[in-house]
C-alpha cells in the first residue's frame, strides 16, 4: 500500500493500530508480515510529517498571538 496523500491523520493511525494487532498474532505469516511492516513504516513517516506539519502551524499562530498581545 502507497499512502494517499489525500488521507486523514486519524485513518492513518487507525491502520497502524490495525498493523499492530496483525504483526503481534503469531498466526500471521511471515510474508505478509513483511509486507505489513513495510506498510506501517510508510504511515509512520506519514504520521510523522502530519505531526511536524502541525506542530509548525502551532508554533506560527503562537507568534502571531505573542506579536498581538501588548
Amino acid at each position: 500500500m502507497s499512502v494517499k496523500k489525500t488521507m486523514k491523520f486519524e485513518e492513518a493511525m487507525t491502520r497502524l493500530e490495525e498493523i499492530v494487532a496483525l504483526l503481534g498474532d503469531q498466526a500471521t505469516p511471515l510474508d505478509q508480515a513483511l509486507k505489513l511492516y513495510g506498510e506501517a513504516s510508510e504511515l509512520s513517516a506519514f504520521c510523522t510529517a502530519k505531526l511536524g506539519e502541525a506542530r509548525l502551524r502551532l508554533v506560527t499562530v503562537e507568534r502571531k498571538d505573542g506579536e498581538n498581545t501588548p
